[in-house]
């Protein structure tokens, strides 16, 4: 549900599509993204081929980061003071923030805020979704918002979320009077780094290697430089005749990249470029070239496709519950988004439906609907009923489609309990799902291919028929392979889920093809008395029914389950859940990693996350260093 919010002053939020996505689409695999003064971002592939815009319109958006997990793209445009994310493809354009002049951003992914600095030595923040904006550090030593203040500005900014400490560079008002800061994630222990510095402009953090990079320079000769987290160290990656913009960093992949001007000789025409060099120090490379006053960049190292118009609007038929009880009860069908990335607004997509005729079917032997709204969220799905009724509290508003409310001629009952054929199109009539055991031809009296899955038990409970999948993709729907009864599913012992009746079997809001989602936020480990102290906190849990915990003294290695029985989930809530687990066999000198795992009442499984012990447990029973590099997993 789209919310609005309004603040007194020159700042407010709100959620508001205004682009359309990119027409081309040929990036697939990590990207490198880029601002421009040309008033649009850009992407390639990191070797900087396959380049093209990823979206217009924009003034000058100078600043930009990645929620890689979640696959949006988040800019600040300094010109406008506005902040604006997307999806990676480009579409769903929001703007979030407006009125606060972001001179760079940085996101904390477990949290769900987005920082961005300011002049006057500012940090702000806000929510993802552009609400909850507060101050979040104000520089006592530059609170007066005159011009000379206003040039101590946050140039940089970057979130250690395992290690709950965020870090930024904050550009003096002349030579020598930059600093590199950090504080705890709560705003306090403030602390400064490394001072001294002219021109700084961009940082950033290998936390696993425990160093941090920065740019820095007169724009004659500019650097990038490394040092310790703690400041000390400090070394001289490369030494550029450029200004260089912002920095970018891959570990895995062994490099930096950087934006820079190449020459500052004409204002008005700006000409620069993006480079990378090994962190080794070999083998500088332009990837890019020709870009008008390029400004922030960002990597996106996913390998997932980003482009394909397949996940824009593969839309898929998922669940159906047919059983009616005479239409005392409503019937629903689910369709599920299986893109990671891209919703889907389904206004003017059309359904299709063609029923068995029989004597017991009170309703339309053939209708079409055209969808007025709705919109399907990455990974989420829809529900449409038949009338409103009773539900589990998990539904939100957004994820019900009423076709009594919405198409008043179609009756309740909508589907024959004995043979349909549904066909799900799109607003330009392409065809994206097929279901039923009917031929889809109208105005013949079809007999049934097959029979529907068993839709009730012997005690006249109901229960849906359940889209089958091998692999990850769902099988054909008009076969009748493609389904299962929720009665011949781990359902039938532990439903959480319903729309109708509290006692029908069947999992409506839940995609059953794939793993249950279950929204993770922290997974830490710290030593106690008693042993390994494993914490973790979910926001929301869609029919868990509770957690593994798996220990190997490898990276790569072997996994093998800890815990001697199942740690209870919370079923299905939208309220937050904190869990601890101590592992009392964790033996001292070794190194562990942990991984969390949820299980479905269906008995499906997925790896959450994984969280690394960076030294030894040692005999005295104390940690010989911190615990840290949580990976969140997609």
């Amino acid at each position: 549900m789209k919310r609005f919010y309004t603040f007194f002053g020159l700042i407010f939020a709100t959620v508001l599509l205004t682009y359309a996505p990119p027409v081309s689409a040929q990036v697939t695999g990590p990207q490198i993204y880029w601002t421009s003064y040309s008033g649009a971002i850009h992407r390639s592939s990191l070797d900087g081929s396959n380049v093209e815009t990823h979206v217009s319109g924009q003034d000058y958006a100078q600043s930009i980061a990645i929620d890689m997990a979640a696959g949006k793209v988040y800019w600040g445009d300094r010109e406008w003071s506005r902040i604006y994310r997307s999806s990676l493809d480009g579409s769903n354009v929001e703007r979030l923030v407006t009125g606060v002049r972001p001179h760079c951003i940085a996101l904390d992914t477990a949290a769900g805020k987005i920082y961005w600095g300011k002049g006057y030595g500012k940090i702000m923040r806000a929510d993802f979704n552009g609400t909850n904006i507060e101050t979040f550090i104000a520089n006592p030593d530059y609170a007066a918002e005159t011009n000379a203040n206003l040039n101590y500005r946050v140039s940089g900014i970057a979130v250690d979320v395992t290690g709950g400490k965020i870090y930024w560079a904050e550009s003096g008002g002349g030579r020598d009077e930059g600093k590199i800061k950090c504080a705890d994630l709560n705003g306090s222990d403030i602390k400064i780094l490394v001072s001294e510095l002219w021109g700084l402009r961009a940082i950033a953090l290998d936390v696993e290697g425990g160093k941090m990079y920065w740019a820095e320079g007169t724009g004659v000769f500019d650097s990038i430089k490394r040092a310790n987290l703690d400041g000390t160290d400090i070394d001289t990656l490369l030494l550029e005749d450029a200004y260089m913009r912002a920095i970018a960093l891959d570990v895995e992949g062994g490099k930096i990249y950087w934006s820079q001007f190449d020459s500052l000789d004409d204002p008005a025409r700006i000409i620069g470029s993006i480079k990378r060099i090994n962190l080794d120090r070999t083998n500088i490379e332009t990837i890019v070239s020709e870009i008008h006053r390029p400004g922030g960049i960002a990597l996106n190292l996913s390998t997932a496709d980003v482009s394909g118009t397949a996940s824009i609007d593969g839309i898929t038929i998922s669940e159906i519950m047919v059983a009616s009880k005479g239409g005392r009860l409503p019937q629903w069908i689910e369709l599920h988004n299986p893109s990671d990335t891209h919703a889907v607004n389904l206004k003017g997509w059309t359904l299709e439906i063609q029923n068995r005729r029989s004597t017991n079917f009170k309703g339309r032997i053939n209708a079409t609907l055209t969808f007025k709204d709705g919109t399907v969220e990455p990974q989420e799905t829809l529900l449409i009923i038949s009338k409103q009724d009773r539900a589990s509290n998990h539904f939100q508003n957004e994820q019900i489609y009423n076709l009594s409310n919405q198409h008043p001629n179609l009756q309740d009952m909508v589907l024959s309990e004995e043979g349909f054929y549904l066909k799900l199109s799109n607003a330009a009539g392409e065809t994206r799902d097929e279901v039923g055991n009917l031929d889809g031809k109208r105005n013949t009296d079809d007999k049934p291919a097959w029979s529907l899955p068993k839709s009730l038990t012997e005690e006249e409970t109901r229960a849906s028929m359940i889209r089958t999948h091998v692999d990850g993709a769902p099988q054909l729907g008009t076969d009748a392979s493609g389904w299962v009864s929720a009665i011949n599913t781990k359902l039938v012992t532990g439903t959480t889920t319903y729309y109708g009746h509290p006692d029908d079997i069947g999992a409506p809001g839940i995609e059953s093809g794939g793993a249950l989602p279950v929204s993770l936020s922290r997974f830490r480990a710290e030593l106690t008395d008693a042993g390994v102290s494993i914490k973790w906190i979910t926001e929301s849990e869609l029919d868990n029914a509770g957690f593994n915990i798996l220990r190997s003294e490898t990276k790569d290695g072997e996994f093998k389950i800890v815990n001697p029985q199942l740690i209870q989930g919370a079923g299905t809530t939208s309220e937050r859940h904190t869990y601890t687990w101590t592992d009392t066999t964790a033996k001292p000198n070794v190194v562990y990693y942990y991984q969390i795992e949820d299980i479905s009442h269906a008995g499906d499984r997925k790896q959450l996350a994984t969280v690394r012990m960076r030294g030894y447990v040692s005999a005295v029973g104390k940690l010989t260093t911190k615990w840290g590099n949580l990976k969140l997993q997609k």
